[in-house]
């Protein structure tokens, strides 16, 4: 029976980690990114939420640790239901992503790194997409640079000419 719910949990990520590389291609907002990563981690995890905070996983976890109006024995309850992984992307301000599950349970190893590996993976695609974004501005005043500029003036055109209607450019 473990044996079923391990391949399940790992078919259910892969797939799920599938959905989220295709989006590298697909899209250029982290936003897209972070909503398929809130829909993957519910569909693996069965969970309750999914939270982001612009913080590290250690200052999350702690925050969450702390809040007030529960009684300790909900609070003991709600640290059986969480999990607090961090969204590691390079030249991003650390993300911590914050896991509740339905009901309290102790999540098994394979759903720790099924979950670990799609965050991991949203991290690559938002790295990418950050990269992106920076290959194709430039730094100090935010425009497209000369070959992003070429290439979405001929994406325009293109556009132009399949819908016959005028197109013009100003510099």
């Amino acid at each position: 029976m473990e044996a079923e719910n391990r391949a399940g949990v790992y078919e259910l990520a892969v797939r799920g980690i599938r959905r989220l590389a295709g989006l590298a291609a697909e899209s250029d907002e982290g936003d897209v990114v972070r909503d398929a990563l809130v829909r993957e981690l519910r569909v693996v995890l069965d969970l309750e939420s999914v939270t982001f905070a612009k913080c590290d996983q250690g200052a999350a976890a702690r925050h969450t640790e702390a809040l007030p109006g529960a009684a300790e024995g909900e609070r003991a309850r709600d640290r059986e239901r969480r999990l607090v992984l961090e969204l590691r992307s390079p030249a991003r301000a650390p993300e911590a992503v914050i896991l509740l599950a339905r009901e309290a349970r102790d999540l098994g190893a394979d759903e720790v790194t099924a979950a670990g590996a799609l965050v991991d993976v949203a991290a690559v695609v938002l790295g990418l997409l950050g990269a992106r974004h920076e290959a194709a501005t430039d730094e100090l005043t935010g425009c497209l640079n000369r070959r992003a500029a070429l290439a979405r003036l001929g994406e325009e055109i293109a556009r132009a000419q399949r819908t016959r209607s005028p197109v013009s450019c100003l510099m």
